[in-house]
Formats: C-alpha cells, structure tokens, sequence
C-alpha cells in the first residue's frame, strides 16, 4: 500500500512537470528543475539540487543597495523595516509577513509562499497583498521584474536555492 501511494505521487510529480511556471499559479518550478504537483515553487537547500547561487551578502544585498535602501524606503528609522547588509537577512528570511498572513517575506523552501517576491513581481494582490509593486519609486504600475529582470532572475535562483545567507 505504501508503495503503490509513493508511486502514485512520484507519477503525479512528474506529469505535473509538464506544466510550466508563467506565474500564473500553474506548475511550479523545485530547485531540481521539477514541478510539484499542487503548482507550488518550492526550494532546496542551498547546498543540494544542484544549487551554486551566491548568499545573500553577495548576490542579494548590492540589488537591495541598488532599489530599496533610499532614506524613508528600507533604510534608516523611516523606513518600514531595514534592507542594509547588517539587518536584512534576519528581517526577511523566513520571517511571517505582516501584510498576508500565512506568507513569509521569504520563505526559504517556497518561491510562491514568499511574499517579497510578489511584491518585485507586481503578483501581491494575486496572494491577498496590496500596495504597489516594489520598488515604490518606479513609474506607476511597473515592478522590479519590469525595470530589471537580471536582477529578479537572482533573487529568484536565490530563494530556489534555499536563501543561503
């Protein structure tokens, strides 16, 4: 019995591989290359599934330097919470969002159950978020995917890659 239940999860897996990751809540995209089969992204570690994506420090902090720490953004004590190097990392990673309940602002094992990501995505109001896209000083209805899509190409191999420090 368990056997034929783990086979038929396996199968289910990988038909659902098929699909792809338009952002659409279709299939989503695991750190191995695969798809689970609810259309969830979700991550692995940063040491397994193949993963050779930077920390933090290196690859994520100079994006968040670039767009997000203008003073009365995500700097200093008007912003609404720190992205500098010293603060950033344990403000985000794996830390509940105040705006959605049940998302993380990064989820270390789920792309879609990250909140942040949304946000640089212009996706928030499709998880029950709201405001504008990140970041807030772009033309009205543009986001980080828009203005540069290298960047949210990191962020993304990042939180696939577990959000390694």
């Amino acid at each position: 019995m368990t056997v034929r239940v783990l086979c038929a999860c396996s199968f289910a897996v990988l038909l659902a591989g098929c699909g792809g990751d338009d952002g659409s809540g279709g299939g989503g995209t695991t750190a191995g290359g695969g798809t689970t089969a609810g259309g969830s992204t979700t991550a692995g570690s940063g040491s397994t599934g193949g993963c050779d994506t930077p920390g933090h420090a290196d690859a994520i902090q100079p994006i968040w330097d670039a767009y997000c720490t203008k003073v009365g953004c995500h700097k200093g004590p008007m912003g609404a919470f720190n992205l500098v190097l010293e603060d950033a990392y344990d403000k985000i990673v794996d830390v509940p969002s105040a705006q959605v309940q049940g998302l993380m602002l990064v989820d270390s094992t789920s792309l879609d159950d990250s909140y942040l990501w949304h946000k640089i995505n212009g996706t928030m109001d499709r998880v029950g978020g709201g405001g504008v896209p990140m970041p807030a000083d772009l033309p009205m209805g543009m986001s980080l995917a828009d203005a540069d899509p290298d960047a949210v190409a990191t962020i993304r191999a990042w939180i696939e890659c577990g959000a390694p420090p």
